[in-house]
C-alpha cells in the first residue's frame, strides 16, 4: 500500500487500516510505502506473546482454548453466569444480554487468558465493576469502573491474585481503555506487596491528559498525549532495560526506573492517592519483562485492531467546556457529546475536556496545554466545539467574555481546526445571569468570531425555557443536565458535526 503523505510517520512506524496492520517501510513524502504485517500478529497477546496476565473482553490469543471471558452476577436474584466468546472470539453478547434482560449485571471475575490461570475476582456484588449496552469500546463490551470514591460506594475494584508477582526493575504493562469524563483521575492498576499495601502503580490525570506511574511516595514519571475522554486509547508503561518509559498511544517519554521490591498480586479500578474515576476498560495485559519499544507499538496496533479501534486515521471531534461538558450530574456521565457519537454522519475521535467551574479564558488554556495533542494532520476533519461562559456569567461583561472566545476561536482555527460555539443554556437561580445570557448569546448567533458553525442550544423550545431548569428530569439542580436533557443537545452537537464534515 502507497500513501500520497509521509507527515509525521517514520520508517518502522505502524498504521491500523481496514482492519489490518500495517508497518511503514519507506516514508519519503509522496511515495510512502505501508507493508501488512502477518495475520498472526492479529491477536494481542499472539503478536506479543509471554504475559503473566492478560484480561480482555475478547478473545486476546488463540491458545486460549477456554470459552470463559468474565462472569457476571445479575442484580435482580444475584444469579452468576460465566459468559464466553463466540466463534469470531468476540463476546456473547447475545448470551450477555439474555441473561440480564431487565436488570443490571457486576462483573464477579474477569478471566486470565495468559494460561496461567492469573483470574481477577471481586464476589462483593456493590464493589464489583459492571457490564452494560452502555460501557463499549470500539466492536466490543467493557469492564465499567464507577469509583466515586472517598469513602462512599460504590468503589469498584478487582483483586489481582499474588501469583502475579512482578519484579518493579522489569516488567511492562498494556492497556486499552477510555475514561467516561475528564473527571476521572483513575488507575486501571495498583500493584501491592505481600500484605496488601499499594507500592505501585500505573494511572491517568485526565485534565492533565497524562499517563503516570509511581511508587509509595515517589512520582516516577508521566506521557503526556492521549489521556482523553470518550474515545478509546491504549497507554502502558515498559520498566526495565534498555530504558524506563511510559506512553500515551504513539507520545512515550521516559520514567525513572522503581526500586527492586517485588509486588505481589494488587488490584485493578482501584487508585488509593485518589480513588475516584469514571472508565472503561477493553483490555490489560500485564508481562514478567520489560517490552521493547517495536513491542510496545506492536501490542498497541494489535489492540487496536482487534477492538475495532483506529485511531490514526480517524478524524477528530474535541469537545471543550465547562461541567456541563464534563456531564456533571448526569448518569454513568452519559454528556451530550457520548450521546452524540452514535449519530455523527462518520466515525471520529472524540475527545471531550470538560472541566467543572472553568471560565471561558480557563477552557481556552487547557485547549492550549491539551487539546493541541489530538489535532490529527492525516485526517480531513478536525472539528471542535465549545460550551462555555455560565461561569463567567456572575461578575463579567458579554463583550469582554466574548472577546476571550473569539480569541480561543481563531487560536484553534490558526492549528487547523473548523470551530462550532454553543450558545449558553438557562439556570433556576436568580442572579446577574438573566442579564448576561441573552447578550452573550446575541454575540454568539452574530458571529463575530467567525465560527464555522453556531450551536444554539438555548433555542431549543425545552432546554432554553427557563421555566424548564425546576423540572428534574431535565436538570439535575437547575444547572446541569441529566441523561434526558443531554440527549436534547446531543442533536444540536451531531447536527452541527455533520455539517462541518467534509
Amino acid at each position: 500500500m502507497t500513501d500520497s503523505s509521509a507527515s509525521g510517520y517514520r520508517t518502522g512506524d505502524l498504521w491500523n487500516a481496514s482492519g489490518l496492520i500495517y508497518q511503514s517501510l519507506q516514508d519519503i513524502p509522496g511515495k510512502a510505502v505501508w507493508s501488512p504485517l502477518p495475520a498472526a500478529t492479529a491477536l494481542p497477546c499472539d503478536a506479543v506473546p509471554g504475559a503473566v496476565a492478560a484480561y480482555g473482553m475478547q478473545r486476546l490469543t488463540s491458545s486460549y482454548a477456554k470459552d470463559a471471558c468474565i462472569d457476571v452476577m445479575r442484580a435482580s436474584d444475584k444469579t452468576t453466569l460465566t459468559i464466553g466468546f463466540l466463534n469470531s472470539g468476540l463476546l456473547d453478547t447475545p448470551r450477555l444480554d439474555a441473561f440480564l434482560a431487565g436488570t443490571s449485571g457486576q462483573i464477579t471475575r474477569w478471566y486470565d487468558q495468559s494460561g496461567n490461570g492469573n483470574d481477577a475476582i471481586q464476589p462483593a456484588f456493590q464493589e464489583a465493576p459492571s457490564v452494560t449496552p452502555l460501557g463499549t469500546i470500539g466492536n466490543s463490551r467493557s469492564v465499567v469502573f464507577d469509583n466515586v470514591g472517598q469513602g462512599f460506594v460504590p468503589k469498584r475494584g478487582m483483586v489481582i491474585p499474588d501469583n502475579v508477582a512482578i519484579d518493579y526493575r522489569n516488567h511492562s504493562v498494556i492497556c486499552l481503555s477510555r475514561f467516561r469524563n475528564t473527571a476521572s483521575s483513575g488507575s486501571p492498576l495498583e500493584f501491592t506487596d505481600g500484605q496488601g499495601l499499594t507500592k505501585l502503580y500505573y494511572g491517568w490525570h485526565a485534565v492533565g491528559c497524562s499517563t503516570y506511574v509511581g511508587r509509595t511516595g515517589t512520582h516516577l514519571g508521566n506521557s503526556r498525549g492521549a489521556a482523553m475522554s470518550s474515545t478509546a486509547f491504549v497507554s502502558g508503561y515498559t520498566s526495565g532495560a534498555p530504558a524506563s518509559s511510559c506512553f500515551v498511544e504513539e507520545f512515550s517519554f521516559p520514567i525513572a526506573t522503581p526500586h527492586h521490591n517485588i509486588s505481589k498480586g494488587g488490584f485493578l479500578g482501584r487508585k488509593t492517592d485518589k480513588p475516584s474515576g469514571f472508565f472503561d476498560i477493553g483490555a490489560l495485559i500485564i508481562y514478567g519483562s520489560a517490552l521493547n519499544a517495536s513491542e510496545c507499538h506492536l501490542s498497541r496496533a494489535a489492540l487496536h485492531r482487534a477492538f475495532a479501534t483506529y485511531p490514526q486515521i480517524r478524524d477528530v471531534w474535541m469537545a471543550t467546556g465547562d461541567s456541563q461538558t464534563d456531564g456533571l450530574g448526569s448518569t454513568l456521565m452519559q454528556n451530550y457529546v457520548r450521546q452524540a457519537i452514535p449519530i455523527l454522519d462518520k466515525p471520529m475521535n472524540v475527545y471531550t475536556v470538560g472541566l467543572i467551574g472553568q471560565t471561558v479564558a480557563q477552557v481556552a488554556s487547557n485547549f492550549r496545554h491539551n487539546a493541541l495533542h489530538r489535532y490529527n494532520p492525516h485526517a480531513k476533519n478536525n472539528i471542535l466545539t465549545i460550551l462555555a461562559g455560565t461561569n463567567n456569567s456572575a461578575n463579567s461583561v458579554p463583550a469582554e467574555v466574548y472577546a476571550e472566545l473569539s480569541d480561543y476561536v481563531r487560536a484553534a482555527q490558526q492549528v487547523g481546526f473548523k470551530v462550532g460555539i454553543a450558545t449558553m443554556l438557562p439556570m433556576s437561580k436568580d442572579g446577574v445571569w438573566k442579564e448576561f445570557q441573552p447578550a452573550y448569546n446575541a454575540l454568539i448567533r452574530n458571529n463575530a468570531a467567525g465560527a464555522e458553525a453556531i450551536i444554539d442550544i438555548a433555542s431549543d423550545p425545552i432546554m432554553g425555557d427557563a421555566k424548564n431548569t425546576s423540572d428534574k428530569t431535565l436538570f439535575t439542580d437547575g444547572l446541569h443536565l441529566t441523561n434526558l436533557g443531554n440527549s436534547y443537545l446531543a442533536s444540536y452537537f451531531a447536527e452541527a458535526i455533520n455539517s462541518m464534515l467534509i
